[in-house]
């Protein structure tokens, strides 16, 4: 397991799993999260190893809010490694027990339609930018939310979070057999990605916001 594992890493460790036994004793003391990469995921899920755990959510899906800033733009990148009181976890360690949570999840029975709400941003707020970006999508476009990204069940919920009914409402059809986490709120996994489906300006004497239909692209 451990050469297997390693084949994936960096040359200096597949140098060392060839030595001797006190060599490769030294491998357990290597920190699991330096194995955590897209390439490792791939090889695991081919070979059967991200067996699902019979959940529906990810254990600490109240906490990813928290922490979303990390994986879009910190104003603190060192605070990634400092200790979360609340749970005694670091950042960087939520973020790599949730991505394995994920990948474990229950895959949805059926096809499902959620909404997500981001907020008008004003032009002096640092997310302005982004939002900007956001604001400018097109059917066809394929875009990647590098959060967990949070989503309601109801629509009706979901605009709750649009600032003065100013922003951008995201319906996102989810197709069946998508592992997303699902216990009160919905949310993706990080770096997700969405094919748009269509956009519409919505605008009345009351509100005032962009939709955008997006597809799951699991």
């Amino acid at each position: 397991m451990i050469k297997r594992l390693f084949k994936v890493g960096s040359t200096v460790v597949r140098k060392i799993v060839g030595k001797t036994k006190k060599s490769q004793s030294l491998l357990k003391a290597i920190p699991s999260e330096e194995l955590f990469c897209h390439k490792y995921w791939k090889m695991a899920a081919e070979s059967g190893k991200l067996n699902s755990n019979g959940r529906k959510s990810v254990e600490l899906s109240e906490y990813l809010h928290s922490i979303n800033h990390h994986l879009i733009k910190s104003p603190y990148p060192k605070m990634i490694n400092e200790i979360q009181p609340q749970i005694g976890l670091t950042p960087r360690q939520i973020i790599t027990k949730t991505d394995l949570d994920f990948r474990r999840l229950v895959p949805t029975e059926e096809d499902m339609h959620v909404y997500r709400c981001i907020g008008e941003k004003p032009e002096f707020f640092s997310e302005y930018p982004l939002y900007q970006k956001a604001l400018n999508v097109k059917k066809g476009d394929v875009i990647m939310m590098r959060e967990y990204a949070y989503a309601a069940e109801t629509e009706a919920y979901s605009k709750n979070f649009l600032a003065n009914n100013r922003g951008i409402l995201y319906d996102i059809e989810v197709p069946k057999g998508s592992r997303i986490s699902r216990a009160g709120d919905v949310v993706f996994p990080r770096s997700s990605r969405f094919e748009c489906l269509d956009t519409k300006d919505i605008i009345t004497a009351d509100e005032n916001y962009k939709l955008v239909k997006l597809r799951y692209l699991t």
